[in-house]
């Protein structure tokens, strides 16, 4: 029986290494999407990916960085919602000379980065944030998007926000490879302990 809860447990150790990453930055922007301008209007970018897959990108060391093509919405004010559909990706760079957090072209320029402090120790396996920091450099090429390519010609008052874990509690999510090794661990556990009652029965309950 120890054995058996033992195995339960590390199974469910294995469920809380997966942890989702939900990186938010907001503001007030000018710009245009597939044509469309928009003026000062309020903006929101949603990177949803997993700290499991955060690298160290190939062009720029010190960074960290989510994959390439990070799942990405965005909304802005007066245009709708959509989901960027190209490079996009997030990377921190640690270094003292730099401090910033962005939104950038994988291995290629940047588009939208904000310069703190805070950012010294920040590697995406933390929460970090609303912070809002100042605008460290920006708007090189457009994301193409489900509503057009998306310019963007200034921003003011961005704020970063970095959610490890559910957005709603912070508490890890499994991924469902784990769910279904629990579940198949769970399982055989559960088959032992049925056969091991059955042949502890006396020979005469077995027909019961």
């Amino acid at each position: 029986m120890k054995r058996k809860l033992l195995f339960i447990g590390l199974l469910l150790t294995a469920l809380a290494s997966a942890d989702p990453l939900t990186l938010t930055f907001s503001g007030t922007g000018s710009g245009s999407v597939g044509g469309n301008a928009f003026d000062s209007a309020a903006f929101i970018f949603t990177f949803d990916t997993d700290t499991n897959l955060i690298t160290k990108p190939s062009c720029c060391q010190p960074d960290s960085t989510t994959p390439n093509g990070t799942p990405a919405t965005f909304w802005i004010d007066g245009i709708g919602s959509g989901t960027l559909m190209g490079d996009q990706a997030v990377f921190v760079n640690p270094s003292p000379a730099e401090l910033n957090v962005g939104i950038w072209h994988y291995n290629e320029p940047d588009w939208l980065v904000l310069n703190s402090s805070a950012f010294a120790t920040y590697d995406f396996s933390t929460n970090l944030g609303p912070l809002l920091a100042p605008l460290a450099y920006a708007f090189t090429t457009p994301f193409p998007t489900s509503l057009g390519m998306l310019h963007l010609d200034s921003v003011t008052g961005v704020t970063f926000t970095s959610v490890v874990g559910s957005p709603t509690t912070g508490a890890s999510v499994p991924e469902p490879s784990s769910v279904v090794l629990l579940g198949a661990g769970l399982a055989l556990v559960c088959g032992r302990l049925r056969r091991r009652k059955i042949n502890s029965l006396p020979v005469g309950n077995l027909s019961e």
